[in-house]
């Protein structure tokens, strides 16, 4: 939720700072592009979300902006899974499970897991996807297959995870879920690309001036009654 959070907040941001941007002139490159077509473009598709002259179009930019956001995380869930749906690609570890301990807080829900491998080590790992059952079971030999989590540093990401004594997994892999992230991503980018055709076909000259003589008007109006109550006074 962190990231989902950190993720919508930084998209809106930078597109507000590029559009502030181009709109002054600040930055030489946006400079060279001002009269150019695609610099045209580009100023219709990403107006500013406080600048927009209708509200359609603020409603396309939080649904474009929402669109980011999953396309991002897709993305990188798509990289953080093994390659070409194979498991052999995540790493595996084996021994005793010593311990498991779940922690819920209101921004994270995580376990810490303790293996004693052939060897002697003792491995501590932090992962996001638990299984309660585990607190039962330990002493028993267990295999976990896991890779990094990119999305949460510090963190793995589990899965497959078997007990020896058992037949099936209490985690299993699922081969499935590289194809769903790439839909994800691909559908994630389809509605942006549309937000954002939409946006530059709602956000006209006309559009633009009727805005702006709104905004006139009602700043002249809110003149006039401050000129009104200081008189009075």
């Amino acid at each position: 939720m962190l990231i989902f959070t950190l993720c919508f907040c930084g998209f809106a941001v930078l597109c507000n700072l590029i559009c502030r941007a181009m709109k002054r002139g600040d930055a030489s490159l946006l400079a060279r592009l001002k009269a150019s077509k695609l610099a045209r473009v580009f100023a219709r598709a990403f107006v500013p979300f406080g600048e927009a002259p209708l509200i359609k179009i603020r409603l396309l930019q939080v649904a474009g902006i929402f669109a980011f956001v999953a396309l991002f995380l897709s993305v990188i869930l798509f990289l953080n899974a093994p390659e070409n749906n194979d498991i052999s690609g995540a790493q595996i570890l084996s021994g005793e499970l010593v311990s498991y301990e779940r922690h819920r807080h209101y921004k994270s829900d995580y376990c810490d897991i303790e293996i004693r491998t052939s060897e002697g080590e003792l491995e501590r790992l932090r992962s996001g996807i638990c299984r309660d059952e585990m607190q039962f079971r330990r002493g028993e030999r267990i295999s976990i297959w896991y890779k990094r989590d990119l999305m949460h540093p510090g963190e793995i990401r589990i899965y497959q995870l078997k007990f020896e004594k058992d037949k099936g997994y209490l985690i299993e892999f699922n081969e499935g879920r590289r194809d769903t992230y790439l839909k994800t991503a691909a559908g994630s980018l389809f509605v942006l690309a549309l937000c954002l055709a939409l946006i530059y076909a709602l956000n006209t000259d006309e559009a633009r001036e009727a805005y702006e003589r709104k905004k006139q008007k009602g700043e002249n109006t809110a003149r006039s009654m401050e000129t009104k109550y200081f008189k009075k006074r």
